[in-house]
């Protein structure tokens, strides 16, 4: 998720700490800084987007960096603070952060490396968007109930998990039922997935809203689903993009769009006004006609003529 979530994330595991810990800032001050620990594999966009796509998410956010970002940040608070704080019980809470932070990037459409560098898969459960307004707003609603009920803070915690744990419940809910709506109308692909509708801003602030994809073959179609009143919108069909089309190794040359297509889950392309758009069906249901992005290449005569670039259409209102 964004680093507004794992801020308040990371604040929300630190207000669960014994009260010797709670009342000691270094910890508060380090204990944010863990929360994005993760995250400092921004500056590989210093090396190039090429590097930046290929990498990010990736051994910084594996399981195993766990202990190491837990273990920088407490050898950085031990050294502030002058030996004061319990070594082994920080160690502890900041991996617990670095933890919620790599369940944070799983449950979302971008998901995350999660044993890197052993194996580079992707691993997403498509819940969540990157951004999601809602949980923000528990967050906030948390961290500022603990900052006027300090002695009540264990209690909120409790209220706290169990109305995050509700609401991830409702969103594979309504991620479950949209599916089930598609396959009783449509019938059953070889293969369905679903992601959070991000084409709007109606439908990214809805969090009953996903859009369905089924993939028979290499043919993909895009459904637009409403659960709570069954409403189902056919967006658009297409052709996953793979190995046997004629531009795949004309693509697979250029360093970005290599790394762009694996990361994708459901890759696919067009051809119009001389130049080649490159999608994933995770975010978008078209091309550069939304807010995903979107890869875009000259071409001419099936050969690419000029480096890509990445299309950042803005969210359509409704």
């Amino acid at each position: 998720m964004d680093n507004i979530a794992h801020t308040l994330a990371g604040l929300a595991v630190r207000d669960t700490a014994p009260k010797r810990l709670f009342e000691n800032r270094t910890f508060f001050w380090i204990a944010l800084l863990v929360a994005n620990m993760p995250d400092i594999d921004i500056i590989l966009w210093l090396f190039g987007p090429t590097v930046y796509f290929d990498l990010h998410r990736g051994i910084t956010h594996s399981v195993f960096s766990i202990p190491v970002w837990g273990a920088i940040g407490t050898a950085i608070a031990y050294f502030i603070s002058r030996r004061r704080l319990p070594f082994f019980r920080v160690w502890l809470l900041y991996s617990i952060i670095v933890i919620v932070h790599l369940i944070l990037d799983w449950v979302t459409s971008y998901g995350t490396e999660l044993f890197s560098p052993f194996d580079r898969t992707t691993y997403s459960l498509h819940l969540f968007p990157i951004v999601d307004i809602w949980s923000i707003l528990v967050m906030t609603a948390f961290a500022v109930l603990i900052k006027f009920y300090r002695t009540h803070r264990r209690t909120i915690a409790i209220i706290f998990i169990s109305i995050t744990f509700i609401y991830t419940g409702f969103r594979a809910g309504a991620k479950m039922k949209s599916e089930g709506i598609v396959i009783d109308r449509f019938g059953k692909p070889d293969k369905i997935y679903s992601f959070p509708n991000i084409e709007s801003l109606d439908t990214w602030v809805n969090p009953t809203m996903y859009r369905v994809v089924t993939v028979t073959g290499d043919s993909a179609i895009s459904y637009e689903v409403s659960p709570l009143d069954k409403l189902v919108k056919q967006q658009g069909r297409f052709d996953l993009f793979g190995p046997g089309d004629s531009l795949w190794n004309e693509v697979h040359r250029i360093g970005l769009t290599r790394a762009y297509l694996r990361r994708s889950e459901l890759p696919i392309r067009e051809l119009r006004d001389g130049k080649l758009f490159i999608s994933d069906l995770r975010y978008i249901s078209g091309f550069g006609t939304t807010g995903a992005l979107t890869l875009v290449l000259p071409i001419e005569n099936g050969e690419i003529t000029g480096e890509p670039e990445f299309a950042r259409p803005k969210i359509k209102s409704r």
